[in-house]
C-alpha cells in the first residue's frame, strides 16, 4: 500500500516524467510529442521583409551586433532558435536555443573607416576656410594692388601690406582702410640718397570698375632735405584681382629747370595670373613734356616681367613632395626686363635693365 502511495504522488507530481516512464517499460511510443520549435525564418525572407537591429548575447558571453525579421522580434521566446544575420559577415545564421543567452534591440554602428594612409592625413592638415579667387584659383593674389611699381586702382584691405625690396629700394605699404593706402620708400644705402611718400584712395564704383587718386613726393638727402619730385596721379582700373588693366595719368613736377622739367606721365598696366602661382605683369610709361621744348621729345619706357606667389604656411603633399601652405602666399617674386627708349628722336633704346623685386605680405588675406 505503502509503495502504491508513493508512485501515486510522484505521478501526479511529475506527470511528465511519469508516463515516460512508464512507456518506456512498457516499451510503447508516447501517445504525445513536445510541440516543435519554429522553423527559422529562411534567408529570402531576410532580403525582402523588414528587419530589426538587435545584440545577441551567446550562452559564451559573446556579444554580437545584426539584424533579424522584425516579425521573429515580435514572436521570439527564450528556448526558441532565432535566424540571425551578422553585422560582420551579413549572413543569415540559425542560432539554437541553448546558444542564445538574451536578444536585446540595439542601433547598428557604422563599419569602422579604413585607416588613412600618410599621404591622406598630411593632405588633411589645416588647409584654412574654402576659397576661390575672381579667376578661380585657390588663393587670392597678393600682388593685386600694384603693378611693378606703378599703383593699380585695386587697394589694399585695411590691415593689409607689403615689404618689397627692388635692388637697392626697399618700399612699404599698408592699408590703413579698405579705400586708403600709405606707402614709403627709401634706398637701402645709409644715408638715403633719396625717400619717398605718397598714398591713394581708391574704390570700386561699379562690378570690376576701379578709380583711384594718389601722389607721392621724392625728398633728397637726410639731414636737409630737398624736394625732388612731386607726381599726382589718377588711376581706372578694369577687371578683378586676377586679370586687370590699368589706365593712370597726372603732372609730375620734377623740380628746377636745372635739374629736370614738368612732364605728364600717361602709364599703361597690366597683370593676367595663368596658373595658382604665375601672375604675367606689364607696366609702360610714355613721358610727355608738359611745356613743349625745341625737339619736342618723348620717352617711353617699357616692362614686363612674372610674378611667382609663395611662401605658404600649412601642411600639404603634392606629387610626393611635402610643402606649406595656408590657401594665401605670403611672399611674391617678379622677374622681368625694362627697356628705355625716345620715341621721336633717333636716339637708340637703352636695355634690356634687369628688374627683380621681392615682397613679404602681412595682413588678413581676402576671403
Amino acid at each position: 500500500m505503502t509503495m502504491k502511495i508513493c508512485m501515486l504522488m510522484a505521478m501526479v507530481a511529475f506527470p511528465g516524467n511519469a508516463w515516460a516512464e512508464e512507456a518506456t517499460a512498457e516499451g510503447e511510443a508516447p501517445s504525445a510529442e513536445p510541440a516543435a520549435a519554429p522553423a527559422a525564418a529562411p534567408a529570402a525572407a531576410l532580403a525582402t521583409e523588414a528587419t530589426t537591429t538587435v545584440e545577441v548575447e551567446l550562452s559564451s558571453g559573446i556579444k554580437l551586433t545584426g539584424t533579424i525579421l522584425t516579425t521573429d522580434a515580435l514572436s521570439w521566446a527564450p528556448g526558441q532558435p532565432l535566424a540571425f544575420t551578422p553585422e560582420s559577415t551579413g549572413t543569415v545564421t540559425t542560432l539554437k536555443a541553448d546558444q542564445i543567452q538574451s536578444v536585446r534591440t540595439t542601433t547598428l554602428s557604422a563599419p569602422p573607416a579604413p585607416p588613412a594612409s600618410p599621404a591622406k592625413e598630411a593632405a588633411a592638415v589645416d588647409q584654412g576656410p574654402a576659397y576661390t579667387s575672381p579667376g578661380g584659383f585657390e588663393y587670392s593674389n597678393v600682388g593685386k594692388s600694384r603693378h611693378l611699381y606703378a599703383p593699380s586702382s585695386i587697394g589694399l584691405k585695411e590691415g593689409q601690406g607689403y615689404l618689397s625690396q627692388k635692388w637697392l629700394f626697399t618700399a612699404a605699404a599698408y592699408g590703413v582702410t579698405d579705400n586708403i593706402t600709405l606707402l614709403a620708400g627709401t634706398f637701402t644705402l645709409f644715408p638715403p640718397a633719396m625717400s619717398i611718400f605718397g598714398g591713394k584712395v581708391s574704390a570700386e564704383i561699379a562690378e570690376n570698375v576701379h578709380v583711384s587718386v594718389g601722389g607721392e613726393i621724392f625728398l633728397s638727402g637726410f639731414a636737409d632735405t630737398a624736394a625732388l619730385a612731386r607726381i599726382g596721379f589718377g588711376g581706372l582700373t578694369l577687371g578683378h584681382d586676377d586679370r586687370q588693366i590699368t589706365i593712370s595719368s597726372g603732372y609730375a613736377d620734377l623740380g628746377p629747370d636745372e635739374f629736370g622739367s614738368s612732364a605728364i606721365p600717361l602709364v599703361v598696366a597690366a597683370q593676367s595670373r595663368v596658373s595658382n602661382r604665375g601672375v604675367f605683369v606689364t607696366e609702360n610709361w610714355l613721358l610727355l613734356p608738359a611745356v613743349p621744348k625745341e625737339y619736342n621729345d618723348h620717352t617711353l619706357i617699357m616692362s614686363v616681367a612674372y610674378r611667382l606667389l609663395g611662401g605658404r604656411t600649412d601642411t600639404r603633399i603634392t606629387s610626393s613632395k611635402k610643402w606649406t601652405s595656408a590657401g594665401d602666399p605670403k611672399t611674391t617674386w617678379d622677374f622681368g626686363f625694362i627697356y628705355i627708349a625716345p620715341v621721336l628722336s633717333e636716339g637708340s633704346w637703352f636695355g634690356p635693365f634687369p628688374w627683380i623685386d621681392f615682397a613679404w605680405h602681412f595682413g588678413t588675406p581676402d576671403r
